[in-house]
């Protein structure tokens, strides 16, 4: 048995195998490894050299039908978290002027806050930190053309990369097409949902998110629940779990580790503050997909818990392990937090919080003939990312 994520290793197929790279920009056949360089060297042109700033280059224009497989790019040398921002991948299927896939390149490859580090999962990766991954099949009947944008201010001197794709797969416009988008919201308001979706107006499959947290004051910030409003619901999901963990498959916090499917990629937390950190988690929807007919809108709950050392510092325990309400909610007030509210069967008050979130969502849908929100502009997608003193030095 085949399937476009798995295809069958042993069953001979009438698909043809196709690459394109810099040296072969058509992918066409029989064509690839020429030097195309100054004649004297074999590898005469692995990579795009010398991208200006503001420049979008293309990086493949392909005929169908046929299926991505894969898309590799190394990771820019002198990469920087600003940098990696700034580097804008398009994908766009079927003739369709708008892009389906829009995101800062690093936070497409699974890891958030442009930042790089080890991780892999059958979908997306970043082997030691260099290599970006990404094994999601994308269909495409008529076309399918990428490109990178330079939103930076700096020349970008080499771009290595490599698109593997099949030609001849059977194709219908009723397959949806592989889309991924970008946001964030620096802060995201007290009381707000964080919404990672909204999306409308045909079916599609909702297949995992990558996403990121700057944690902006003291205290467990993932207590609150992933939602899944499914079509049409309004005041409550369909979908709903009980914590940011919790949506990991994981429970009881949140520490670096590495699954298949799930998993935090990237975690660290300032020595002498404890509680400034920057948090990247993924979940690959691989094996319970989310499926809808109309419409999704996918959110992530921002509520926080306090921890006993915040209680202690700020006189909120009482003797015997009370709680004194009214300290508890003078000592929220310092941070602009909303609360207490009472969760029942919890010992501790949880509150509405406001932290700085960021987001890849991944998911299948026709192409609409709308586009997809802007993502934020490269001011708003770098404010505040740069690398800490102290994450250097745990580096």
């Amino acid at each position: 048995m085949t399937s476009p994520r798995f295809p069958s290793l042993f069953a001979f197929s009438k698909l043809q195998s196709r690459s394109v790279t810099q040296e072969n920009p058509t992918g066409g056949k029989g064509l690839a490894g020429k030097g195309r360089g100054n004649g004297n060297c074999r590898k005469g042109a692995p990579c795009i050299r010398n991208i200006p700033p503001g420049a979008t280059v293309l990086l493949c224009d392909i005929e169908g039908p046929g299926m991505v497989r894969h898309i590799w790019i190394g990771s820019p040398a002198g990469r920087t978290p600003e940098l990696l921002r700034s580097y804008v991948l398009r994908i766009y299927w079927d003739d369709s002027p708008h892009p389906s896939v829009e995101c800062p390149l690093s936070d497409f490859f699974g890891i958030a806050h442009g930042r790089t580090a080890h991780f892999m999962t059958p979908y997306l990766g970043m082997p030691e930190g260099r290599g970006f991954q990404c094994y999601f099949p994308m269909p495409f009947s008529r076309r399918c053309r990428m490109t990178l944008e330079n939103d930076s201010p700096e020349v970008l001197g080499m771009f290595f990369y490599q698109v593997d794709y099949t030609l001849g797969d059977e194709i219908t416009d009723a397959m949806g097409r592989f889309h991924a988008h970008f946001r964030r919201q620096n802060p995201c308001p007290v009381g707000e949902d964080y919404v990672l979706l909204d999306t409308k107006g045909s079916p599609g499959v909702f297949v995992g998110a990558v996403i990121g947290v700057n944690i902006l004051s003291p205290n467990w910030w993932g207590e609150g629940e992933m939602k899944f409003y499914i079509d049409g619901d309004t005041t409550y999901p369909t979908i709903s779990g009980t914590g940011a963990e919790d949506y990991l498959c994981s429970s009881w916090g949140m520490t670096p580790h590495e699954a298949l499917y799930t998993g935090v990629n990237y975690f660290q937390t300032d020595p002498e503050t404890k509680w400034d950190q920057l948090v990247s988690f993924y979940r690959i929807h691989a094996l319970d997909p989310i499926y809808f007919e109309s419409d999704l809108r996918v959110e992530l709950q921002q509520l926080g818990a306090p921890s006993a050392d915040f209680l202690g510092a700020h006189g909120v325990n009482k003797d015997g392990g009370a709680h004194d309400t009214k300290a508890l909610q003078e000592a929220y007030a310092r941070y602009g937090w909303v609360g207490p509210h009472v969760h029942p069967g919890m010992s501790d008050w949880l509150y509405d919080r406001s932290d700085d979130y960021c987001s890849v969502a991944y998911w299948y849908q026709k192409v609409m003939d709308t586009p997809l929100p802007p993502i934020p502009s490269r001011e708003e997608r770098i404010k505040g990312i740069a690398m800490r003193e102290w994450e250097k030095a745990l580096s």
